[in-house]
């Protein structure tokens, strides 16, 4: 009884502390304690309190059809965000910088031309617009 006491403060604790989410084992026997970090400041707010993304800007706002630009994308309330997409296509690799900027790896792309870049959070994803329009260069 004093370990499954201890391993609920101890659970208690991490997550008071909101650096980690910790999982507990309330099981018989030792209450091995697993946790992950949780990713720059999109973690600290309720997504019920966060209104959706804008992006304001993408630098830069074009790149090759093979993909593998690095992107810069501005804008808001970049929190607790679950995709990135530029058209249809997911973005595999970004990182929340701050709820103001994330930092994306373009993906490839059969044809050229504009598409949307749409940042999808727990709240909902950002319209389309002149600002995030990110264009695949055709081949030269």
């Amino acid at each position: 009884m004093k370990r499954r006491l201890l391993s609920l403060a101890f659970g208690i604790l991490c997550l008071a502390a909101s650096l980690s989410v910790c999982v507990v084992n309330f099981g018989c026997g030792p209450a091995p304690v697993t946790g992950r970090a949780i990713p720059g400041p999109s973690a600290s707010l309720p997504p019920s309190s966060v209104p959706s993304p804008t992006i304001t800007n993408l630098n830069p706002d074009n790149g090759e059809l093979a993909g593998g630009a690095s992107v810069v994308i501005t804008g808001t309330n970049f929190v607790n965000v679950t995709s990135i997409n530029f058209g249809a296509t997911a973005a595999q690799t970004y990182v929340v910088n701050s709820s103001t900027q994330i930092t994306v790896t373009s993906p490839a792309a059969i044809t050229s031309g504009p598409v949307f870049v749409k940042v999808t959070t727990a709240t909902g994803t950002n319209g389309d617009g002149a600002a995030n329009t990110f264009t695949y260069n055709p081949p030269q």
